[in-house]
């Protein structure tokens, strides 16, 4: 029954041909939280075939099968991840986004008869080592391959769908971009203390870069304020990880948390590195003497 399922989700060959933008039924800026949910089931709740599901919270879920990952974007009230001028013009929950990772072998001939509607580039950096991307504007279609082999599909909305988030989708490639095996550790992504609905969201981009490099490592360094509560620093990094391993399934041998010691301000900063390189050096800034230790637990938030 599972596999029968996903291979209904992901095999969809030349149907995919005449309506590329629709995944399942499921159509972004057009579908809402509630189609999905009609279609694959509530998150957390594992239902027709599939294995896992997850709720990620303000505005992502994702679905786990044997035979390949889903992961959703629906607007959201409050902005995260580029969404900021969609708060106005786009309903909550509505989706803006699927991007679906096969596991099942599919060649990019079962997605794509028509070459001229597509246009090709190389997602990948470093260039020429065996990726290659398809997009096709009008329809909201991007795939990634790798030697011709399908390893991301990409749905977005159909051009005329676009305006209402027209930032948000301004460079299709961008979603299915890849670095690839950087033979030293280079910076993927930075920021201060948000709240960990958005942390999610950039930790699920770090999620899936790593998962698409096998031999890459991910390290997850955490820098405490001048004004910190105990351990700060490293129960934000472990937080980080365990977050990467248990939900969004990377590898725990391929997650390195560190605790970076403190700066000025709180500070995440997170690296992918080939597995036979070395963590990058914390530089903190800051020495434990000139900080100010918090040990109420209950310390005030700032407005996010």
């Amino acid at each position: 029954m599972l596999k029968i399922f996903f291979i209904s989700l992901l095999a969809i060959g030349s149907a995919q041909e005449l309506a590329a933008r629709e995944w399942r039924g499921l159509v972004p800026m057009r579908s809402t939280r509630s189609d999905v949910e009609r279609v694959l089931g509530k998150p957390n709740d594992p239902r027709r075939g599939v294995t896992r599901s997850y709720d990620l919270h303000d505005g992502r879920s994702i679905y786990f099968s044997d035979y390949g990952e889903a992961y959703i974007v629906f607007a959201k009230m409050q902005a995260v991840m580029g969404q900021r001028h969609c708060i106005d013009s786009v309903a909550p929950d509505t989706v803006l986004l699927i991007q679906v990772s096969p596991t099942v072998e599919q060649s990019v001939d079962d997605y794509i008869r028509d070459r001229k509607r597509f246009r090709t580039f190389d997602p990948s950096e470093p260039r020429g080592i065996g990726y290659l991307g398809y997009v096709d504007e009008e329809e909201g279609f991007v795939i990634q391959t790798f030697r011709g082999k399908v390893t991301e599909l990409v749905y977005l909305p159909a051009k005329g769908d676009q305006e209402p988030c027209a930032g948000y989708y301004f460079n299709p490639e961008e979603f299915v971009s890849i670095l690839v095996h950087p033979p030293m550790n280079l910076k993927f992504d930075e920021y201060e203390d948000l709240a960990f609905s958005d942390e999610m969201a950039r930790l699920d981009n770090f999620a899936l870069q790593l998962q698409s490099q096998p031999r890459a490592r991910g390290f997850v360094i955490v820098y405490a304020g001048k004004k910190a509560l105990v351990a700060e620093a490293e129960t934000r990094a472990t937080r980080a990880k365990s977050y990467l391993v248990k939900i969004r399934g990377v590898d725990p041998a391929r997650v390195v948390a560190i605790d970076g010691g403190y700066r000025e301000s709180f500070l995440v900063q997170l690296f992918i590195g080939d597995q036979d390189v070395e963590p990058p050096t914390p530089m903190p800034t800051l020495d434990a003497s000139q900080v100010e230790i918090i040990r109420n637990t209950h310390r005030q938030k700032k407005p996010r």
